[in-house]
């Protein structure tokens, strides 16, 4: 049986992971807006900002149509939820949907998956369910046949299995029952003039009452992003949907996607036919293109820890400590957290009890560990790009046969991309690890190491 102090470091160290969740963005709905700090300054700008402007200064008469990229844990949902409390504070109505239980995320994104989406979302958010009913007779027979959706019924419920369940949805019988999904995708392919009539329709019902002008946020398309294999046809079914077809810009109301970062290295021009230019969610900047440490954004990313967990009580080394994982994160939030939920796992190793606050020398070893972990994941391929990223700190430009490569240096991300006077491709400080130690005890120890006593 566990000791007492067994039970209370453990108590400590579950409160600390808890607050370290990068999936969870910051938003009243979540009750964690004490978490919010202010990155706008360093990463270059607002994107949630620009946004904002964008449709702040259009016309009365004019709906626009924003796209908004980024990689996993680089804080989108976060920057559309700052978005909508920016809009909210000038007036707008805003309506959040997250569209991530309506989407195949093993298949390429199209336009037809954009539509189902936004119909199913809508409708499982009790607007214009008659609608959907009423223009989508194909669709509704296939529905009809797997499950029991009364429609338009005041109260009507989502049943799966032909019974009527309480506060049942969409999202839930797509999650009960896989195969419906994509059946209702090929009926959506049938009529897909009906099924954008239909959002179309559903979407005018959000202006109506509306005090002021509205604004819909689409969240998680992104999630239809390949993990590995050919992505040829995964970008080219990607600058279809998001270019060529142009479903996504005719929604009668103003509109920002989430859309898969596939875009920044294969589809040129994704500004064109939007009401503004591709606005990307980039890393921190923590470090200058010459590699020194760029303080206000190590400072910030501190604050960051700071409002999660008690510095002092985690590292020995308390706010030099931070800085240290700060910088070996690179500014990229999904591994500053990945990297302090180490450490804190590190300090229930030994006797069982726990040993915190945890010394300067264990908390870098998880950076070298982590580094090295990183180091066994490079490709010759790899490599023979991250180096002259390492050479020349500068905007990629790939060639036809290094897009792919150069999309999964970003995913991983071995390859960070910052924004300050200009857009800047950086490795990762554990690429350095390996193709220059030199660099990576510079920028990620340059105080030198073993700070604290342990």
């Amino acid at each position: 049986m566990a000791s007492t102090k067994r039970k209370e470091t453990l108590a400590r160290a579950r409160a600390w992971m808890a607050n370290l969740q990068v999936d969870v963005p910051i938003a009243p709905e979540y009750g964690n807006e004490n978490l919010r700090v202010d990155l706008a300054s360093v990463r270059g700008r607002s994107a949630a900002g620009r946004l904002a402007g964008t449709i702040a200064t259009a016309a009365e008469t004019q709906h626009t149509c924003q796209l908004l990229t980024g990689f996993s844990g680089s804080g989108k949902s976060t920057e559309l939820y700052a978005l909508r409390q920016l809009l909210q504070a000038d007036g707008y109505r805003v309506h959040y949907l997250d569209v991530d239980d309506y989407i195949a995320q093993g298949d390429p994104l199209e336009p037809d998956d954009v539509l189902l989406a936004l119909g199913a979302a809508l409708y499982d958010a009790n607007l214009g369910r008659h609608l959907f009913r009423e223009y989508l007779g194909r669709v509704w027979n296939v529905l009809n046949a797997r499950i029991s959706v009364p429609g338009a019924e005041a109260g009507a419920e989502l049943g799966v299995g032909g019974a009527a369940k309480a506060e049942a949805t969409f999202s839930v019988a797509f999650q009960q029952d896989p195969e419906l999904l994509s059946e209702i995708k090929e009926a959506v392919r049938k009529e897909r003039g009906s099924v954008l009539k239909a959002v179309k329709r559903m979407v005018t019902l959000l202006q109506q009452g509306a005090a002021g002008r509205v604004v819909l946020l689409v969240d998680s398309l992104e999630h239809a992003s390949p993990r590995s294999g050919d992505l040829g046809p995964w970008a080219e079914q990607l600058r279809q949907t998001v270019i060529e077809d142009g479903s996504l810009q005719q929604l009668p109301i103003h509109v920002v996607y989430t859309v898969s970062p596939l875009i920044l290295t294969f589809v040129q021009g994704a500004g064109q036919g939007y009401s503004g230019e591709l606005r990307m969610v980039p890393a921190v900047r923590v470090v200058d293109h010459d590699g020194t440490e760029h303080t206000e954004g190590v400072d910030r990313l501190v604050e960051v820890l700071k409002k999660r967990i008690p510095l002092d009580e985690v590292f020995a080394g308390g706010e030099a400590d931070a800085r240290t994982a700060v910088r070996a994160s690179g500014g990229y939030l999904r591994d500053l957290f990945r990297l302090t939920r180490e450490a804190i796992l590190e300090g229930l190793d030994g006797d069982g009890e726990g040993a915190y606050p945890i010394p300067s020398q264990r908390l870098e070893g998880v950076v070298d560990r982590l580094a090295s972990q990183t180091a066994n994941a490079l490709t010759v391929e790899n490599c023979a790009i991250l180096s002259r990223v390492v050479a020349k700190p500068a905007p990629l430009i790939p060639s036809e046969s290094e897009r792919r490569l150069l999309y999964e240096l970003y995913r991983e991300p071995l390859l960070l991309r910052y924004l300050n006077d200009e857009y800047a491709d950086l490795a990762h400080p554990f690429v350095l690890h390996t193709l220059d130690p030199k660099e990576y005890r510079r920028r990620v120890f340059p105080e030198g190491r073993f700070r604290a006593a342990s």
